[in-house]
């Protein structure tokens, strides 16, 4: 279900795991954890992209290591959930944008079962953001192609993900969609069409200044 906003001058949606949750920091420091090694700084684009194997060969790890963390790794997220640290720069940048008269959208994708578990995720999902002094609308999604939806008919100027597939298809699917790759942990680029950003505060003047 779609929460909606009021009277706002515009309207963007944000992702909120990587770009206002620090979920990349939680799995960095998962990783450092398990393989007492530092996470390689493509590792997250690497497993959005379905190309860990090559990202793993180059920097000699284990690829049945690799594997069995990635199997472990979401239950352990789904527990962390509640404690994970909001985004460096991103409740400033939120709240600049709001005063704006920018109105700003949560679209998730929250599955509601974990590895045959049922999770109450919506609930915690909230839970979280309330208890982070972040009151925005949230719309969680169990699938990535109702999250592709959902964006895509909600009359939105902009989405912001660190998702490169989920962007990618995305500009497919709606060409009239400003679209930005949050990504600080590296310099990949995924398309001359989708804007790259490297923090909230980039982030925060890209959308203050942009003109459709």
């Amino acid at each position: 279900m779609l929460c909606k906003l009021g009277m706002v001058k515009r309207k963007i949606s944000l992702d909120c795991d990587g770009v206002i949750s620090d979920v990349n920091g939680f799995l960095r420091d998962c990783f450092y954890d398990y393989f007492k090694r530092e996470m390689p700084d493509d590792f997250i684009d690497a497993y959005y992209s379905n190309k860990i194997e090559k990202c793993t060969e180059r920097d000699n790890f284990d690829h049945e290591k690799i594997k069995q963390f990635l199997e472990k790794y979401p239950s352990m997220l789904f527990k962390a959930l509640p404690e994970l640290k909001v985004v460096n720069g991103a409740k400033d940048g939120i709240e600049r944008l709001t005063k704006k008269g920018i109105g700003c959208v949560v679209n998730s994708y929250r599955p509601s079962e974990c590895q045959g578990i049922k999770q109450n995720i919506g609930e915690i999902t909230r839970d979280w953001f309330k208890k982070n002094e972040l009151y925005l609308p949230v719309n969680l999604f169990e699938s990535e192609d109702e999250k592709c939806s959902g964006i895509c008919n909600s009359g939105f100027e902009t989405h912001v993900d660190d998702n490169p597939g989920l962007l990618r298809n995305l500009k497919s699917s709606n060409n009239n969609l400003a679209l930005i790759f949050y990504n600080p942990e590296c310099n990949l680029k995924i398309n001359e069409k989708i804007i790259t950003v490297k923090s909230w505060a980039e982030l925060t003047e890209f959308i203050l200044n942009f003109k459709n």
